[in-house]
């Protein structure tokens, strides 16, 4: 099922007089006629027993909804008019029969798509529609002649390729024809498939493009680019084609009046596979080759298909990994589009009386109470897109990211939570009802009598077989089982009197633990995950993300900036060897790829890895074998690189261990082993306010961000007798209590050398050696800034030299500011000369004039040294201390200002309300960053204007009112665009406010509308970016600004809008993070009444990555355009 096809005007009540029975279906008759005739059908319902082997013979169609918005063409069903989207108008149209009836399932006109209980109950049959049908017909469109006018389209009969001998005459007569140079003609769909038949059965296997020697560079360019377009047409990114092709008996790919079997586009794959390609180079061109390759989505589809035809049926956790990424009109669908495939029945079923949240979460107690693990939360789980889901469930609408998904494949080679298995005990569907939030709550919970139990004796059972002492249960365990029979029931009292006779010196049995997940409520209005957990310690440095891995010198010179983060180039050959092996083992998350898959690293590997990254990352020489085509040919090592480091972040313990976790993260977040969890964990505290040393006691509540690789823990914290589990034995399992009390709990602390990243080098320290690190103050929390005195909230203090006195840092951040900061602004920024040279020159030359503009300068340079680092370095003084500087600095000179300092003031306010983004984001400050940010914009406004008139050079300035974005505007006339959504929202409530309230409301609603309208004018990105920063003055407005403190709905809609044209502003240090923070911060602000406001801007968003595409979406909002 491809769409929702509800709000049309299609008559169900007539169309659908009656309810569908039990194991009854629709199938519609398409009535026979030629291209141009009107189209016309029958529906009709039968009684369908494919138990007893009657089945009506039938033919599934597996196609693409048109999008939103197109007008539908109409057709007549039981002598109804029925309207229905143009793909499936075209597709109707080349399956009709000149001649007799065609017996169909159609998704959009078999099933009632406005009764909610009969899609549901139809959908959960869809699998079995699909593999019952005689064939499945893929549709993939009209062919490179689009259109379905019956004027304008009839390309003559239909050609059924059979991957055959029989089509060659076909293909011969064809490749004379492309050989023959005659004026250019526009392919046909039938050129396409005379392509693919020819490379799927190529005459030369050790050369299949053989048969296209002869033909000219201009005709095989676009032939390939009329497969292009065949190979990137809608259906290959829709969820339910999966479904679809994988449970069909045969498939034909139709594309316009060609179709052939669904094995000729296997066969072309296997040609255009990585491997084949790599031997072909010198036979195709780098961009034919790029076509070929999309048939990877062939690869992923067929793999799947032969599976499941060999009896293999994955989980539901596998199936969203490798298939949620595709698009699906109905997020639900994302869910429900997979179900049909899965190895078991699941607690999920197709249900579309839930909302979307609702079919989320229950996919993730799924996948939790089916693998008994967390596995399905390992990933990065703040890559949300949906602000409504509980931090602990995967948004799998998010936006596909191939690393994260191997690197989730991959967990299983980790064993942090030491054999544990988490079990949901809760999973009532009537628990989802009400809430709406999210926390993971940490505490220390039972496990269910029956689990224990059933785990306990399978357990007994399986050792009373076993003959050698090493299949034992370890000794250790024995004082553990002593432990939890007290106080237990008789029945698991003889159990343990029972397993402590099992237990042995040489014992090695690895026993599961076994830990409860509660599912419950911590607040009104939440959804919580319950579970007990091991702390494991705090962050306490990060460092600048890795966003991209394809470019190796981008790579290479980020992991440069941690290894020096770390002090492991000073220089790299002299630094502590185990150091640089754990630094480097963390790069690749102590994985390497075999001929067998992915594997551990073991010791033999080490020199083979460190003589890797000297040459590959410090020295950046590439691998002896690159392709032809310019394609580097991954050494393994690279390759796990990638898949390592891709979108994720590098950090530091509090105890020194290096590791790799979401991008997310930032420092004080805290890593948590949990049961069932293969790897740790990265939580942040649900209150960050509260101080964590005054606690009051479990459960703690906390976000969960997702999954971390984290050295020394990644098999186990402690006692790991799951580690020694001969192979193929299993069976059983024991309450975790038992492993709690068994055996002390090993230090995860190494026993390395020193580690700058700690407060003091205990090492040292304690054996009495010279030290080669610089020793640090006792940590400390500075006071806490007034609210006049700084807008961000107090946050813990950072450690640094004392030996290194702030006058030598201020040196080296003048330094930095000349050599970095001021290149950084100019190349964002690319401004006028003038302004150029009053960064290079002018300003700092006022620095040294006036002591406010220093403190400005030196705090604008300590946050962009904070930026490329990744956020405050321990070996930095804290950014509160220079953000405080400077702005009692500049407030006591306004307070003396002459006019000779107007100029230097100006100059100062300028730097700190520019500052103000990154200021909030390093230091993670509460509220809204970009509101925070526009009250500082006006700043230096407000101040020339006061000064200008008291010094008389401008009059009557201060009781004018505040200029308007119109009074400000250049240029070309610009239109208002209004944007419907917008304006149902400000509509909500008016006449509540005060007219002054209602006329900031109203007036930056219009600046969002001007801001539209710079996207009908032929302006670049930087253009417009540029008149967005100079017309935001309504949003500036003191009554505006006073809206959002207190949190006014309709101003923060508003503001949303606002954030998605801040994304036309600079790619530069000063704003990162500050869209996505605000927008999640709007989210969680506004009731559920209002998240609807908010689909066109959290859209738009989700397309900035694409300024072209995100542009093309924010036009097609417009209601209308109004001229000023």
């Amino acid at each position: 099922m491809t769409s929702d096809f509800r709000g049309s005007c299609n008559p169900s009540g007539v169309l659908y007089p009656k309810k569908l029975g039990y194991g009854q279906i629709r199938l519609l008759k398409l009535l026979p006629g030629n291209w141009a005739d009107n189209i016309r059908c029958q529906l009709f319902t039968v009684q369908w027993d494919h138990e007893f082997g009657w089945v009506p013979e039938y033919t599934a169609l597996s196609y693409a909804w048109g999008f939103p918005g197109r007008e539908p063409s109409r057709i007549l069903v039981n002598d109804d008019e029925v309207e229905i989207w143009p793909n499936l108008e075209c597709a109707l149209r080349d399956l009709r029969l000149p001649d007799r009836l065609f017996l169909l399932w159609v998704d959009a006109l078999c099933i009632n798509q406005n009764n909610d209980e009969e899609r549901s109950s139809q959908v959960g049959l869809m699998c079995d529609i699909y593999a019952h049908a005689t064939r499945v017909v893929v549709y993939l469109g009209p062919g490179p002649l689009s259109g379905c006018s019956p004027k304008k389209r009839d390309l003559g009969n239909n050609v059924a390729f059979e991957n055959d001998s029989t089509d060659d005459s076909l293909t011969t007569n064809r490749l004379s024809a492309w050989r023959t140079p005659t004026r250019k003609k526009r392919l046909t769909a039938i050129d396409v498939f005379c392509l693919l038949s020819i490379l799927a059965r190529p005459r030369n296997l050790s050369s299949p493009f053989e048969a296209l020697q002869g033909i000219s560079e201009t005709t095989l360019t676009a032939m390939f680019e009329a497969l292009r377009l065949m190979l990137t047409v809608r259906w290959w990114d829709r969820i339910w084609v999966v479904q679809e092709v994988v449970a069909a008996r045969t498939v034909i790919v139709k594309y316009g009046n060609a179709s052939a079997p669904w094995t000729m586009l296997v066969n072309v794959a296997k040609v255009g596979s990585w491997e084949a390609l790599s031997k072909y180079t010198s036979s195709i061109s780098s961009d034919d080759t790029k076509v070929l390759r999309l048939f990877s989505r062939v690869i992923d589809i067929d793999r799947f298909r032969q599976a499941w035809r060999d009896g293999q049926r994955p989980s539901l956790l596998a199936l969203l990994r490798d298939f949620s990424y595709r698009g699906a009109s109905d997020d639900r669908d994302r869910i429900y589009g997979l179900l049909g495939l899965c190895t078991h029945h699941t607690i999920v079923n197709p249900d579309y009386s839930l909302d979307v949240k609702e079919a989320y979460i229950l996919a993730a107690i799924e996948c939790i109470q089916e693998s008994r693990s967390l596995s399905a939360l390992g990933g990065d789980l703040s890559r949300k897109i949906r602000s409504d889901l509980p931090s602990w469930v995967p948004d799998w609408s998010a936006t596909f990211d191939e690393s994260d998904r191997i690197r989730a494949d991959l967990v299983d080679l980790y064993n942090a939570c030491s054999g544990t298995v988490s079990i949901i005990r809760s999973q009532q569907h009537h628990i989802l009802e009400g809430y709406n939030i999210d926390h993971v709550r940490l505490s220390l919970l039972g496990t269910s009598y029956e689990l224990i139990y059933e785990g306990m004796l399978e357990l007994t059972q399986s050792l009373e077989t076993v003959t050698e002492s090493v299949n034992l249960l370890p000794q250790c365990i024995a004082s553990g089982l002593r432990s939890y029979k007290t106080g237990a029931s008789e029945p698991i009292q003889k159990l343990c009197e029972k397993l402590i006779g099992f237990c042995h010196p040489e014992g090695r049995r690895g026993v599961a633990s076994l830990m409860d997940v509660y599912l419950g409520t911590s607040a009104p209005g939440s959804i919580s995950l319950g579970m007990p957990a091991k702390s494991i310690g705090k962050v306490a440095q990060v460092f600048e993300p890795l966003y991209s891995s394809n470019d190796m010198n981008a790579v290479s010179k980020t992991i440069i900036a941690w290894a020096e983060g770390v002090r492991l180039l000073e220089p790299w050959e002299q630094a502590d060897h185990d150091k640089r092996v754990a630094f480097v083992t963390t790069l690749v998350s102590d994985i390497k790829k075999t001929a067998n898959g992915f594997e551990r690293l073991s010791a033999g590997d080490i020199p083979a890895l460190m003589d890797w990254f000297k040459k590959r990352i410090l020295e950046k020489t590439t691998p002896a074998i690159e392709l032809e085509s310019g394609v580097e040919s991954l050494d393994s090592f690279t390759e796990v690189l990638r898949i390592s480091t891709n979108n994720r972040r590098f950090f530091i313990s509090d105890d020194g261990a290096m590791g790799l976790g979401p991008k997310s993260m930032r420092k004080l977040d805290e890593i948590y082993i949990l049961p069932g969890g293969k790897v740790p964990f990265v939580l942040r505290d649900a209150c960050p306010q509260r101080d964590a040393s005054i606690r009051s006691g479990p459960p703690y509540e906390f976000r969960l961000l997702g999954g971390c690789f984290l050295q020394g823990v990644m098999d186990g914290y402690g006692n790991d007798p799951s580690k020694y589990r001969p192979p193929g034995q299993s069976g059983g399992s024991l309450p975790g209590q038992v492993f709690g009390t068994s055996a002390p709990r090993k230090d995860v602390r190494r026993s390395g050398k020193c580690d700058e990243a700690k407060p003091r080098c205990q090492y040292c320290e304690k054996r009495k050696l010279e030290c080669s690190y610089v020793p640090v103050a006792p940590r400390r929390r500075p006071k806490t800034s007034t609210p006049a005195a700084t807008s961000s909230q107090d946050v813990p203090a950072i450690c640094y030299p004392v030996d290194s006195s702030k006058h030598r840092f201020d040196m080296r951040l003048m330094y930095h500011y000349a050599t970095a900061t001021a290149p950084s602004l100019i190349e964002a920024f690319q401004p006028e000369a003038r302004v150029i040279l009053a960064l290079q020159a002018s300003l700092p030359n006022l620095a040294f004039e006036h002591d406010f503009v220093m403190h400005a300068v030196l705090f604008l340079a300590i946050l962009h040294l904070g930026s490329e680092e990744g956020g405050p370095s321990l070996s930095m003084p804290p950014i509160v201390t220079y953000q405080g500087q400077a702005i009692r600095s500049l407030r006591s000179a306004v307070s003396e200002a002459s006019p000779l300092a107007s100029r230097a003031i100006t100059a100062a306010s300028v730097l700190l309300a520019l500052t103000s983004l990154a200021t909030d984001r390093l230091l993670g400050s509460p509220g809204l960053w970009v509101a925070r940010w526009l009250a500082l914009k006006s700043g230096p406004r407000i101040f020339m204007s006061v000064h200008a008139s008291a010094t008389g050079e401008v009059a009557n300035q201060q009781d004018s009112p505040a200029p308007t974005a119109r009074q400000h505007s250049a240029g070309p006339s610009t239109p208002i665009a209004v944007f419907p959504d917008l304006l149902k929202a400000l509509s909500v409530g008016v006449g509540l406010e005060d007219p002054g309230s209602e006329a900031a409301l109203t007036q930056a609603a219009a600046c969002i509308g001007k801001f539209a309208g710079l996207l009908t004018l032929p302006l670049s990105t930087s253009q417009i970016g540029s008149q967005v920063r100079r017309w935001s003055l309504a949003l500036e407005s003191k009554r505006y600004l006073d809206l959002l403190q207190a949190s006014n709905p309709r101003a923060l809609i508003i503001l949303a809008y606002y954030l998605v044209f801040m994304q036309y502003l600079p790619c530069v240090w000063l704003f990162h993070d500050a869209v996505s923070h605000d927008m999640e911060l709007i989210r969680s602000l506004l009731g559920p009444d209002w998240q609807q406001h908010l689909v066109v801007p959290c859209a738009a968003l989700d397309l900035s990555s694409d300024k072209e595409a995100m542009s093309d979406f924010i036009r097609a909002s417009f209601l209308f355009e109004t001229p000023i």
